[in-house]
């Protein structure tokens, strides 16, 4: 598979995370090489919860090699007033990802 192959099958995978999750949660970060990038913006669960991972999609995306990604922050706006900073989740419940904003 050629690079503008997996680059046309890269993007293929934004739009359908756009379609997702709103054009909003996905922020595509400038690109310094051959490497494209961008950060997911992810509601998790209905608590107003939210994450942010940072996808990093290498040019032989997504014929021979895996994306890398990593988990940036997670904040609930609900937690105790302890936990009120991003990059905290409360304990007391368990986080998944949904497609509810």
């Amino acid at each position: 598979m050629s690079v503008s192959d997996n680059w046309h099958r890269q993007q293929d995978e934004i739009v359908a995370l756009q379609a997702i999750f709103g054009e909003s949660a996905v922020e595509i970060c400038e690109a310094d090489g051959p490497q494209r990038s961008f950060v997911l913006h992810a509601p998790l669960d209905t608590c107003e919860a939210r994450a942010s991972i940072h996808f990093y999609l290498p040019e032989t995306y997504p014929s021979s090699d895996p994306p890398i990604f990593e988990w940036i922050s997670a904040h609930d706006s609900n937690a105790d007033s302890v936990a009120d900073k991003p990059g905290y989740v409360i304990p007391r419940r368990q986080l998944v990802l949904s497609k509810d904003m």
